[in-house]
């Protein structure tokens, strides 16, 4: 198999942010990844854990590092990472605003 094309890499990128456009669509690929990969297994879910909080003095994990780790397209890997991001977002601002809530 050779390099992709210039224009295949433009096509993914298009169904990348296709797929991040609206929270369900996001949810849907991510879960479909998940389901490709077996990510949900017990073990492998512990080694995204790991790989992802205890990275060698890099405070983010890329798109290229976690598809190579993985064994998936760096596109697949954006949408999953971001997909972390958007839960991680959503705790944190509902963290935020439970402290506010509270302190009224």
């Amino acid at each position: 198999m050779g390099k992709p094309s210039a224009s295949a890499s433009a096509d993914e990128r298009v169904s990348e942010e296709a797929a991040m456009a609206s929270l369900e669509r996001h949810k849907e690929a991510f879960d479909l990844i998940i389901q490709r990969y077996a990510l949900s297994e017990d073990a492998k879910a512990s080694e995204i854990a790991d790989f992802l909080t205890q990275t060698a003095g890099e405070t983010r994990v890329s798109a290229e590092q976690f598809a190579a780790k993985f064994g998936m397209s760096a596109s697949e890997a954006r949408i999953f990472l971001s997909w972390i991001h958007v839960g991680i977002k959503f705790k944190e601002e509902s963290n935020l605003n439970a402290h506010i809530l509270s302190n009224h």
